[in-house]
Parts: structure tokens; sequence; C-alpha cells
């Protein structure tokens, strides 16, 4: 049974309820970035706390990101079939029972396993909450200035929760990194009682089981192949669920071009502006969590560091990237989006650069980097979000939403086993630590992605001026 429709929403942007419904939306995308980066923050103390070792802390990470990333599609499509309200619901109430469950327990396996709920709600409400929005401000202009706002919040949550969370780990413990998430459930749970429509599913409409099915079983084979590798190495567990996940992907796409309602529309990869934000997203992510853990590793290996030392340093990206995100925010109706994620990934190669520099003996350089970084991430992250749902029809708006999400955890993903494969390489060839190819790898991939970006812009530019004068 579909939902009800309810009573239109006022046109005009501007009121309070609309307000009211994107602050809301916001909110939960905010509480679900920022909860996964403050648990980097708390994860030494954490990892003291209960005695684990190196292994048993990687795990508590990728019991989130692996059934969060598998499931994606699946809540896209749910939130397509039954309306986005329902499944934003939901989702955002298992989150909360989930983040309970990791503040108050003292058992490993529990918080485990309260760690893959919240991946799992996170890939529910996530890509409902998105669906929302595309269908809630459908015209151009006001679409526009909401994903502005949607990637700007989620762009400095993604940075601010490595300074939250350590400031709470510090003054009051690790398990309110956890427990600060259920105020925020319930707070943005009531809001969306209150405020999100009751917008019509497509329950009618037979789910792609085989699709859903081969991308899920695809994705969880990629992620646990690649998040194996920055703590084992090229194993042949790491490698033969990398290449069998692959494969599963490809079933998956050969499914999609002969289902008759497909899970992913294969149709959004071929709209210019769709595909370069989607690349765009899959650097950032790259960028996120690859670079950063190269740069991690430079500092307290070759440097002789302490975690406080790179924490106070990173202050500096971290500051950088919360007001570069903002400004991102304001130009992306001026300059559309492709062209400003190409500009952030432009910065974003100029940081890898500085990092290269530093490897050689420059150290000095570490600073501007850190600053590039900041800059470079706020326009490439919000440009690339943006870019990728401009163009994307109401209908299949969950779908997208899941899309945009899985472009940016397949680069945070590959990300850190590419950089770790490529210095463990570059040690074996060199006799000796080195990490100047990874960080030349870094600033290549952005400058090339920029590149696609650009071509994209003007593409989009072009198909924009030819509807103008088609319709004068």
């Amino acid at each position: 049974m579909t939902e009800k429709t309810a009573v239109a929403l006022p046109a005009d942007p501007g009121t309070a309820r609309r307000r009211g419904l994107l602050l809301t939306l916001c909110g939960a995308f905010f509480l679900d970035v920022l909860g996964s980066t403050s648990v980097f923050a708390a994860s030494p103390v954490l990892g003291g706390a209960m005695h684990l070792d190196a292994t048993a802390l990687q795990w508590l990470f990728t019991a989130a990101t692996l059934p969060g990333g598998a499931v994606l599609l699946i809540g896209g499509n749910l939130a397509d079939r039954y309306g986005g309200r329902r499944m934003f619901l939901l989702g955002l109430a298992a989150f909360t029972v989930a983040s309970l469950g990791c503040a108050v327990t003292d058992v490993y396996a529990v918080l485990l396993v309260c760690r893959v709920l919240q991946g799992v709600a996170a890939g529910l409400f996530v890509p409902a909450s998105l669906a929302v929005l595309l269908a809630t401000f459908t015209a151009g202009a006001e679409r526009t200035r909401a994903l502005a706002i949607w990637s700007t919040v989620s762009g400095v949550g993604a940075t601010a929760g490595l300074l939250l969370g350590g400031l709470l780990t510090g003054a009051i413990g690790w398990r309110w990194v956890f427990l600060v998430n259920v105020p925020g459930g319930l707070l943005l749970g009531a809001a969306a009682l209150l405020l999100l429509p009751r917008l019509p599913g497509r329950a009618r409409e037979r789910l792609d089981l085989a699709g859903l099915g081969t991308f899920t079983i695809g994705a969880a084979a990629v992620i646990f192949g690649l998040t194996d590798v920055p703590e084992h190495g090229l194993t042949p567990i790491s490698v033969i669920a990398t290449l069998g996940g692959a494969a599963a992907l490809v079933v998956f796409v050969v499914v999609e071009r002969s289902a008759a309602v497909p899970a992913l529309p294969l149709r959004l990869l071929r709209l210019p502006r769709v595909a370069g934000g989607l690349a765009a997203l899959v650097a950032a992510g790259l960028t996120v969590d690859g670079l950063l853990f190269a740069l991690t590793l430079f500092t307290q290996r070759q440097l002789g560091w302490n975690a406080l030392g790179f924490a106070a340093a990173a202050a500096v990206m971290t500051v950088t990237s919360i007001g570069s995100s903002w400004v991102a925010g304001r130009l992306v109706p001026r300059l559309g989006a492709p062209a400003l994620a190409a500009i952030g990934l432009l910065v974003l190669g100029a940081a890898g650069v500085c990092f290269a520099g530093m490897a050689l003996g420059a150290v000095l350089l570490l600073v501007p980097g850190l600053v590039l970084f900041g800059v470079g991430m706020g326009p490439a992250y919000v440009g690339g979000s943006n870019a990728s749902l401009l163009d994307v029809p109401s209908e299949d708006a969950g779908a997208a939403g899941a899309l945009q999400n899985i472009a940016f955890t397949a680069g945070s993903v590959a990300g850190v086993a590419l950089y770790a494969t490529v210095t463990s390489a570059a040690a074996a060839l060199a006799g000796s630590t080195t990490y100047l190819p990874a960080f030349a790898i870094g600033a290549l991939l952005m400058l090339v992605v920029a590149g696609v970006l650009a071509l994209a812009a003007r593409e989009g530019s072009t198909d924009e001026a030819a509807s103008v004068a088609s319709v004068a």
C-alpha cells in the first residue's frame, strides 16, 4: 500500500515549514556523517578501554561501512517504493536505538552488532531523506539552493566530527560519541513526524530482486576486500573478495540493462552532470580517507609526531574546510555545480603537490598543503553532490540518493586501500618507506577528475543554452 498524499507544502521555498523540513533532512545526514568521523577520534581511547587490538578496532569501522554501503541501493529503492517519509523514520529510529546500544555496552560483540545496525539504518534513512528533498524542492533554482545547503551541512559534518569526537572523548568519555546521537535522533524524528509530507510510493511495482541481490553481494565483497588491505596487505582473501565482488557488480549491470523496473536506472549515468558529479564524489571520498591515511602515517612515522600534534595541525584543514563548504554552497547557483567541483578538485590536486614536496624533504609545505586541502574539499564535495542530483527526476530520487552515497563510500574505501598498497609497493621497491608515490598519485587523480568535471560543466552549459534557445 502506498502512502497517502497529504496536503502539499506551500509553494514558497522560504516558508518556515519548508525551511524546517530542509533543516530536518540535513540534520539527519549531519548526524550520520558526524558520527562516522567522530568514531575515528574516539578509537584510541575506546580500544584501550575494551582492550582491543588493531584488527578488532578496524572491524568497528568496517562493521558500519560494509553493511551501510551494501544496503544503500536497497534503501533508495524502498524509499521510491514505499515513500521517503516512512523509510526515513524507520531508518532514523533504528539508528538512534543502535547508537544507544553502542553507548551503554561493555561487550565488544554487542558493540559490533550495534555498529552493523547503525550502518544498515544509515543506508535506509540517508537515501530516503534525499528522496523527500528532491520530491519537495522540484524547481531548478529552489532545488539548487536546497542541495547546496544539504551538501554544505554534510561537508561540515565530515570535518567537524574529528574535532567533536576528540572533545567529547577527552572531556566526558568515548561513550558520548555514540550517546549524543540519541537526543539528536529523537528531536529529528519528532520534527520529521510533523514536517515530512506523505509522498506517494510505487508499491505496485515489483522490486528488482535480482538487481538488488547482485549489487548488495558485490558491494559487500568489494568493501570487505578493500578494507582488509590497509591492515593485512594484498592477501588471497582480500584479492578474491574484491575480484568476486567486482564480478558480481558486472552481473548487476547486465541484469539492470534488461530489467523492466531496474533497481538503478542506468540512464542516470548517461546524464553528463550526474556522471561528472559522481566522479567528483569518488575523488572526494578517495581524498578524505586515502590522502589523510597516508598523511597521518607520514607525520607520525616519518616525522615522529604524536597523534595530538597531528590533530592540532589538522585543525587548520578542518576550519578551512568548514569555511569553504559554506562559501561553496553560496556559489553553486552562480558558477554551476560541475564547475565548482572542478575548481575544488584542482585545489585538492595542488594540496597533493604540496604533500609530495613535503615527502621530498620540504616539511614546511605541510601547513600550506593542509590549508589547500580544506579549501578544496568544500567545493569538491558540495559541487559534486549537487551535480549528481540536479537533473534527476523525482521518481528516481531514492535510487539517485543511494548512488550519490555509494560514490563517496566507494572513493573512501578504495582510497585507503590504494594509498596503503602504493606505499607498501614503493617501500618494497625502494628498500625503505616512502610516501612520495602515494601523494603524487593522489595529486594526479584529482587533476584528471577535475578535467572530467570541466568537460561536464562545459557540456551542461551548452545543453542549458540550447534549451533556452529552443524556448525562445
